[in-house]
């Protein structure tokens, strides 16, 4: 009993308490930008010209990829590691907001016609939920293995307050950007979102993979 007990592996592997924070603000950016596409995308949509059918597939089918997204990314949690996921899933989500808000200036602005924009706003969302829904397994599995069973569930909680607060936070950044223009609230998300990218890369700790 007392070699078997010796050799069962740890119930958690410990990580200083700033790291869930570094998540935090990881769901934060991620919630604030969610919400804020969210509110500018009606606008847009009258402003593109496009139906209401329209701008309601674009939200639909970026909540379908997510869907499907998360587990296949919770799959690769384990053999890639749960920091790499996260960092994919932000930088994916900075550099496909991005490519969004550019694909909308350009219809605005009469650069390009709206048969041409319109597939390419539908195509840079369907990217984004693909990378960016790795954002929640990781996390939620990042915290699962750092914290111990009387910790675990709020440490859980607290992430989803993340997704929360920035989803209650998004609308009211976004209704003082637009002030700016329609898609300066989009390049702050990407930009909040990249940072948060940054400091994950730069501080976050990698718990132990398993095959």
């Amino acid at each position: 009993p007392k070699t078997a007990e010796a050799s069962a592996p740890p119930q958690f592997f410990p990580v200083p308490a700033w790291s869930h924070w570094l998540l935090f603000g990881g769901l934060l950016s991620v919630g604030i930008g969610r919400s804020v596409t969210l509110a500018v995308l009606a606008p847009i949509g009258r402003e593109l010209g496009l139906m209401e059918i329209q701008v309601g597939l674009i939200s639909a089918l970026t909540a379908a990829m997510f869907f499907f997204g998360g587990p296949f990314w919770g799959r690769r949690c384990e053999s890639m590691g749960r920091r790499k996921v996260m960092i994919i899933g932000l930088v994916g989500y900075a550099v496909t907001t991005m490519a969004f808000a550019g694909i909308v200036e350009a219809g605005l602005h009469g650069m390009a016609p709206i048969l041409i924009v319109y597939p390419l706003m539908l195509l840079t969302r369907l990217t984004f939920a693909a990378v960016a829904s790795g954002v929640f397994p990781a996390s939620q599995s990042f915290v699962a293995v750092t914290t111990s069973p009387e910790q675990r569930t709020a440490g859980i909680a607290l992430q989803n307050a993340a997704f929360g607060l920035g989803s209650i936070l998004g609308p009211a950044v976004g209704a003082a950007m637009v002030l700016i223009s329609l898609i300066a609230p989009l390049y702050l998300a990407a930009l909040v979102a990249l940072i948060s990218a940054v400091l994950i890369w730069l501080f976050l700790p990698e718990p132990p993979v398993r095959a």
